[in-house]
């Protein structure tokens, strides 16, 4: 979809923090833990209120000492964008930095404000190992990128049995859709669905399992709220799509 005016923008969180507030917490538990506990899975904090969502879940994983540990507790963002992990082989303990994902409602359709960049990505990973202050790092970031509203899912886009959907999400190129299970329990319906990113001069890829209010059970290959782990025992049927 077009690119997000700064307007548009911050209109959007506004609407979000000026207004209430719907929030759940829960623990996303990795597909690789046998016995999964809060230590060994990563916070996911999921907020909306009307079309805007946001869902806050980990974008940096840290290991520190047991001394830096305390210190990390007393700052203000303990407990809100920083949560301690599991303790690992060398008695450090590994800690989550939290960031915020943005996520819009429109009609029945999904979307993501995606930030993009006009240069590859080995080129930004070459930015943040300069030599240079934060803030001067962030503003040569904010020189080569740029935000888009991004089209993440509809039921509808696979009618007929048609599982790939192509978005033009930007002018430049065309993202790929796939839907790639579906389960209806009870009266709740399911999707897992991926979607590929041509836009970055690298191709990328994610993946999600949401229900059909559009909250999140999965995501990244390998994080499942304990709704969607149980969704893995259960056979999938795409012949069955029902929408809402």
């Amino acid at each position: 979809m077009k690119l997000i005016s700064l307007i548009f923008f911050f209109s959007l969180l506004n609407s979000v923090f000026t207004q209430e507030v719907i929030e759940t917490k829960r623990f996303f538990y990795s597909d690789e833990n046998i016995m999964p506990n809060d230590k060994d899975s990563l916070p996911y904090i999921f907020k909306r209120k009307g079309d805007t969502i946001i869902a806050r879940t980990a974008l940096i994983h840290m290991a520190v000492e047991k001394r830096n540990l305390k210190k990390l507790k007393k700052s203000k963002t303990w407990g809100t964008y920083l949560f301690e992990g599991r303790q690992i082989y060398d008695g450090r303990f590994m800690v989550h930095r939290l960031n915020d994902y943005f996520f819009v409602v429109l009609n029945d359709t999904l979307c993501k404000i995606t930030t993009k960049y006009s240069v590859p990505n080995d080129s930004i990973k070459t930015i943040y190992k300069m030599d240079l202050k934060f803030q001067e790092i962030q503003n040569l970031i904010n020189n080569v990128s740029y935000q888009t509203l991004d089209t993440l899912f509809s039921c509808h886009f696979f009618d007929n049995n048609n599982y790939t959907k192509s978005i033009s999400n930007n002018s430049n190129c065309m993202d790929i859709i796939t839907l790639r299970k579906y389960w209806k329990v009870g009266n709740e319906k399911f999707y897992q669905f991926s979607i590929k990113y041509n836009c970055n001069l690298s191709e990328t890829e994610e993946w999600y399992i949401i229900d059909s209010n559009f909250e999140f059970h999965g995501f990244n290959t390998k994080y499942y709220s304990s709704i969607g782990k149980n969704l893995k025992s259960i056979e999938s049927d795409l012949n069955q799509i029902l929408c809402k």
